[in-house]
C-alpha cells in the first residue's frame, strides 16, 4: 500500500518442531524433511507461504496434513505425533515437553515489521509504540534488523 510505512522491529529464527523422538539430530536440512507430514498455516497467510515456498526451494512440497491458523495450535497438532512444522523464536514460547526443537541448516528468519500511514509518522504517539515494541522484541532476546 502506497501510503504505508514500514519500521522493521525484530529478526526471528524459524525452528523446526517435531513429535518428540522424531528428529535425532540437533540440526536438520529442511530437504530432509520432505517424506515428513506437515502442520501448517493456511496458504493464504504470510507464514504458511513463506513456509511452503522455503520448502518449494529446498526441493519439495510439503504434504502437509493439517492447517492451523495459529503457530500455538500447530505446536499442539505437533505435539499430539500429528506431523511437524515450523516455528518462530517468538513461537516457540508456547511448546511443550512433548516436542523437540530443531536447529535449521538452512538458516529462515522473518522480520517483524510496523506498518503505518506515512503521514503519521511523526506523531508521538506512534513513535512511543514503535519505540516500546523494539524495546520489547530486544528484551525477548530477538535481533534487530
Amino acid at each position: 500500500v502506497p501510503e504505508l510505512t514500514r519500521t522493521p522491529i525484530a529478526v526471528e529464527s524459524l525452528h523446526l518442531v517435531a513429535p518428540r523422538g522424531w528428529m535425532d539430530a540437533d540440526e536438520v536440512a529442511l530437504g530432509d524433511l520432505a517424506a515428513k507430514p506437515w502442520v501448517l498455516a493456511h496458504p493464504r497467510s504470510h507464514f504458511g507461504r513463506a513456509v511452503r515456498l522455503a520448502c518449494r526451494e529446498a526441493g519439495f512440497e510439503p504434504d502437509i496434513r493439517h492447517e492451523a491458523g495459529e503457530q500455538s495450535t500447530a505446536l499442539a497438532l505437533v505435539a499430539a505425533g500429528l506431523g511437524v512444522t515450523l516455528a518462530s523464536d517468538l513461537g516457540l514460547s508456547t511448546t511443550t515437553a512433548d516436542v523437540d526443537v530443531v536447529r535449521l541448516s538452512d538458516v529462515l528468519t522473518r522480520t517483524v515489521s510496523i506498518a503505518y500511514r506515512e503521514r503519521d509518522a511523526r506523531r508521538r504517539p506512534l513513535q512511543a509504540f514503535v519505540d516500546a515494541f523494539t524495546e520489547a522484541a530486544v528484551g525477548l532476546g530477538l535481533d534487530t534488523p
